[in-house]
């Protein structure tokens, strides 16, 4: 059976800048909105249009922080969608600081607020993060401390699902004035695995002039990738047919059926059906009387046969 993949990752950033001072906080959403256009970032910053962390900027020491993010699958093109998430901190080459740009887009005010940030490195960036404790919960589920270079699963969402991931900063209470307006730049990528479902019909036909002796029911295994992941009886009841309707289209579906005794079986795959055909191996049923009158009328020709030889031998003896 021909299995029709739908899977489109989908990788895409959000900018978290931290520095020290005041404290303020926004609702921010990430919505998956579909193969083409990927994942939308709210409400952004005057650092990134992708910044989700509006309320881990200008922090004191001693500052324990959450803030709350919404991802959201708001799309038609699939089911449902695996989303994952790791976080990759900027470096000298691939991926070089952005500040520099960053702060050109903030007003003169905000300008003045970090201008002695304007030599930021990655080394010290580096250092700078070292000193934060982050942590990442799915609602009430620790899901990575601190460490956040490899994606992690953050959950699987339906059309129209969300989930909400508390995101908790907390900076020592011992950082020194030498961290002041400090900057660090990590972006946050969300991959997204979006799945369409597929179906699978199975339905069976016997091919044995209705014999008396065919079962009242079989069972037909469902396979995913070769391996049996689901076993169904199919009989009288259900028409003899069976229908799975969500099937995961990562994998490769087909049907096995537990052939009956004195039955061969062949298969037959149009589109998502798969028609299961039973043949009986048996010649004859019942009990067979034709050799029976054949043999009798034999023995008597033989007995006839037998009485004229007898009868020729005496008159040749008396001759």
């Amino acid at each position: 059976m021909k299995n029709i993949r739908k899977i489109s990752s989908i990788l895409m950033v959000m900018m978290l800048i931290l520095s020290m001072g005041s404290v303020f906080a926004a609702e921010s959403t990430v919505t998956f909105k579909g193969l083409e256009e990927g994942f939308v970032f709210a409400p952004g910053s005057g650092y990134t249009d992708t910044d989700l962390f509006d309320g881990f900027k200008n922090v004191m020491p001693g500052d324990k922080l959450t803030e709350e993010i919404v991802v959201v699958n708001d799309t038609e093109d699939c089911d449902f969608i695996n989303v994952y998430m790791k976080a990759v901190a900027h470096d000298e080459e691939e991926n070089p600081l952005t500040y520099d740009e960053a702060y050109e887009n903030l007003d003169g005010k905000d300008q003045a607020k970090v201008e002695g940030t304007r030599d930021e490195t990655v080394a010290t960036m580096e250092d700078f993060l070292a000193q934060l404790s982050l942590k990442v919960y799915n609602g009430a589920e620790l899901i990575e401390e601190s460490d956040l270079s490899d994606f992690v699963y953050l959950g699987t969402l339906v059309n129209g699902e969300d989930l909400k991931l508390n995101v908790e900063l907390e900076v020592p209470i011992t950082m020194g004035n030498e961290y002041a307006n400090r900057v660090g730049e990590v972006d946050w990528v969300f991959h997204a695995e979006a799945i369409q479902f597929d179906t699978l019909t199975v339905k069976k036909v016997w091919d044995d002039d209705n014999s008396k002796d065919r079962p009242e029911s079989v069972k037909v295994n469902l396979l995913g990738d070769g391996e049996v992941v689901e076993t169904v009886v199919l009989s009288d009841e259900n028409d003899w047919t069976y229908t799975w309707e969500t099937l995961d289209d990562r994998y490769t579906w087909s049907v096995e059926e537990v052939v009956p005794k004195d039955y061969s079986v062949s298969y037959r795959v149009n589109g998502e059906v798969v028609t299961i055909t039973n043949t009986t191996t048996l010649i004859f049923t019942g009990q067979v009387d034709w050799p029976v009158y054949v043999l009798g009328t034999l023995g008597v020709m033989m007995m006839f046969l037998g009485i004229i030889i007898m009868r020729k031998k005496k008159e040749n003896e008396n001759v």
